[in-house]
Parts: C-alpha cells; sequence; structure tokens
C-alpha cells in the first residue's frame, strides 16, 4: 500500500544515491515492447505522514492506524463511485506512450512474485516482443505531509525493460511522481497543482475530481517511463 512505500522513501532518503541504468537503444536493436501486467497494487492508497495521533506512543499509534483505515475506507468508497481502475488506465497510457515512439507495442501478463511486490523473477514461456517493460508499484493514491497539510496524488514505480532472449536488463530507473523525500538519482515529477485537497471532507465532495487526479498522475508517470525509451 501506498504506507509502505512511504516507509520505503524515508528510508531511501539516507541511502546511497540511486544509480540508474539507461537504454541504449541503438545497440539493444528492440522494435517491439511487451508492457508487464499487475503493475500496481490492487487499490490506491491514501497516507498522513506525521498525523497528530502518531505524536502519542503506543496508544497514539494505534489511533492512528485505525485513522489510516479509516481514510482508506473513505477514498476507495469515493473511487468507487466513479468506477476509477487504475491499473487499467495506467496500463493504457504506457502502452499508447511507448507504441508513440515507434516501438510494437502490447501487453501482456507474466507470474509477479505474489509475496512481495517486485520485479518479474522468471520470464518463461514464448517470448512476445523483443523486450518486456516491467513496471512494479508499492503504492500509488493520495499523500499529504502533516496534520493540516493538503493531499494529492503521488505515485512511486521502478521500471525495468528486459531482453525478452538474452533476458539482459537493458534498463532499469525509478520514478517518483510528487516525492515527499526525493531519492537522489530518482526521476522526480512534480504534481499537478490543480489536484489538492485540504482534507477527506473536500475528497468526498468531489470524487470525480479526485479520480482525475490519480489519472493524470498516472499518465505523466507513463509517460516518464516511456521517454526512457528514447
Amino acid at each position: 500500500m501506498l504506507a509502505v512505500a512511504i516507509a520505503a522513501a524515508l528510508v531511501a532518503s539516507c541511502a546511497s544515491p540511486y544509480v540508474a541504468k539507461p537504454f541504449d537503444r541503438e545497440a539493444a536493436k528492440v522494435t517491439s515492447v511487451a508492457v508487464v501486467k499487475d503493475a500496481l497494487p490492487d487499490s490506491a492508497g491514501i497516507t498522513q505522514v506525521a498525523s497528530a495521533a502518531s505524536n502519542f506512543g503506543l496508544i497514539g499509534a494505534l489511533v492512528d492506524a485505525g485513522i489510516q483505515a479509516s481514510d482508506q475506507a473513505r477514498l476507495t468508497a469515493v473511487l468507487m463511485s466513479q468506477k476509477f481502475d487504475g491499473e487499467a488506465a495506467f496500463l493504457k497510457a504506457l502502452e499508447a506512450k511507448v507504441a508513440e515512439r515507434s516501438f510494437t507495442s502490447s501487453v501482456v501478463e507474466v507470474a509477479r512474485n505474489s509475496r512481495r511486490r517486485d520485479f518479474v523473477e522468471n520470464f518463461t514461456g514464448q517470448p512476445t516482443a523483443d523486450a518486456y517493460l516491467d513496471v512494479v508499484s508499492e503504492g500509488y493514491g493520495y499523500i499529504s505531509s502533516g496534520f493540516g497539510a493538503p493531499y494529492r496524488p503521488a505515485v512511486s514505480v521502478k521500471v525495468r525493460l528486459v531482453s525478452s532472449a538474452t533476458k539482459e536488463v537493458l534498463m532499469e530507473n525509478l520514478i517518483e511522481y510528487n516525492p515527499l523525500y526525493p531519492r537522489e538519482g530518482a526521476i522526480t515529477i512534480s504534481p499537478n497543482p490543480a489536484y489538492s485537497f485540504i482534507n477527506l471532507d473536500e475528497i468526498e465532495r468531489q470524487p470525480e475530481k479526485v479520480a482525475e487526479g490519480l489519472t493524470v498522475a498516472l499518465d505523466e508517470t507513463a509517460a516518464a517511463i516511456a521517454k526512457l525509451l528514447d
């Protein structure tokens, strides 16, 4: 969920800089790309990184967990009212943006590690393209930097391009949309200021805009991924 991704970002902010592997299109000779399904968690998350309740020890932490669960239920209801499907929206955008860069693009299903959200470990079967574009996110949704701060869309994804023939990693990168703690070396995207909500009440009053904000965030993330293939 989103809270897991935030925790990872907090740790990563103290770690060594992220080192990406750029794509050499001329050397790779890739003309067709298969986008791997199951890029996003089952649902969008919502979190307040430093809520007031978490400042009061164990009892505060338990209260905070209850607040997060309540907030999650409210956001889920808002998105369900709009029939929002983040995975479908993201894959559609990514496939289209990859095609815009003169690749033949498709979407394929490959088994991902069910115990944790991470890159596909084993690409088996008949290759459907020259390379697999594997994108994996531990969380996406709405995030607030603390009590009283607005909620804005956030997305964090790892991306890897893997050769179908040799299984060589041709490209790898990390993209963060609206990171509270940007990781040095990662590609960061500033959030669209139009999609900012003061609190959960405002989120519930503007369901269409809330869904639109996530769609925009996922679309811009997909565009950044496709650009890595230039």
